[in-house]
């Protein structure tokens, strides 16, 4: 699942970089497009460099919120799953570090040692 939703955030991400890309550079061609009075021709692709503008700005917005909600849904699954992902050693340790402070995984390994100890004696 995680798999997933990583290829899925990195697949947002790149989008996003192209929107930032893209944005400037339409506003641009739309500032330097017109000169005078426009012809038909010039007039259909100024709007349809509008609408590119304007596809493109909400679809940022529209990324950006989704990418937000996927980090927070990682963090409170990483937070919530924390002890699981001790018990695998450095690998889990090292998932961890993307979401949590080193103090924080420290203080998660001293209560999961803990409990271990309880639930074995």
């Amino acid at each position: 699942m995680y798999y997933l939703a990583n290829k899925f955030v990195r697949l947002i991400s790149n989008i996003m970089y192209l929107g930032v890309l893209f944005i400037p550079l339409l506003m641009l061609l739309l500032f330097f497009q017109v000169e005078g009075p426009m012809s038909g021709y010039e007039l259909i692709v100024w709007l349809f460099v509008l609408l590119l503008t304007v596809v493109f700005t909400l679809m940022m917005i529209f990324l950006i919120r989704i990418y937000q909600i996927i980090e927070k849904w990682d963090q409170l699954f990483t937070i919530k799953n924390a002890s699981k992902f001790l018990d695998l050693g450095i690998d889990g340790e090292k998932y961890l570090q993307y979401n949590l402070r080193q103090q924080d995984i420290w203080r998660l390994r001293e209560k999961n040692e803990l409990s271990q100890s309880k639930q074995s004696s």
